[in-house]
């Protein structure tokens, strides 16, 4: 697998549909803690790295039922928003944009529907959600099963 992050001012993008498919496909292994990647599995990943940082953006969207969906949910490291408390509750509710005028969970449904690609399943609310520890404003990571579909959605800036 080529180097993702050699800070030399180039775009790496892997989609499932590109000559590529070999190495997107152990790249979605790799982020879903999988022995490998489902042949059928759909993703967009992006990144980038150069003198004004690093930005990475991953679409991923696999077939799972509800089961294999906490499996790899939990191999992730992954928690449920209400196990969010203290500064990452704050952190969290700053990410999806939630406030007085805008309750989390109808946040939550906004702030997926913006970031989600056209290969991901809609969220709704009621769908089980799970984010990565700590996710900020600059460094996210959020998974969601809906439709018999996994998908996960990931940022980073730094």
């Amino acid at each position: 697998m080529s180097e993702l992050h050699p800070y030399d001012g180039k775009e790496r993008r892997f989609h499932h549909d590109d000559a590529q498919r070999d190495e997107g496909l152990a790249l979605v292994a790799r982020f879903l803690k999988l022995p490998s990647a489902p042949p059928a599995a759909r993703y967009d990943m992006r990144f980038f790295s150069g003198g004004i940082g690093i930005f990475d953006h991953i679409a991923i969207a696999i077939e799972a039922d509800h089961a294999e969906a906490l499996r790899i949910v939990s191999q992730c490291g992954y928690v449920a928003p209400a196990a969010a408390a203290g500064a990452w509750r704050e952190e969290l509710e700053l990410l999806v944009g939630a406030d007085e005028s805008a309750p989390f969970a109808a946040a939550l449904v906004t702030f997926v529907a913006d970031a989600r690609r056209e290969l991901q399943p809609a969220y709704a609310h009621g769908n089980p959600i799970w984010f990565e520890p700590d996710s900020d404003v600059n460094h996210w990571g959020v998974m969601w099963h809906a439709d018999g579909v996994l998908a996960h959605l990931a940022y980073d800036q730094g």
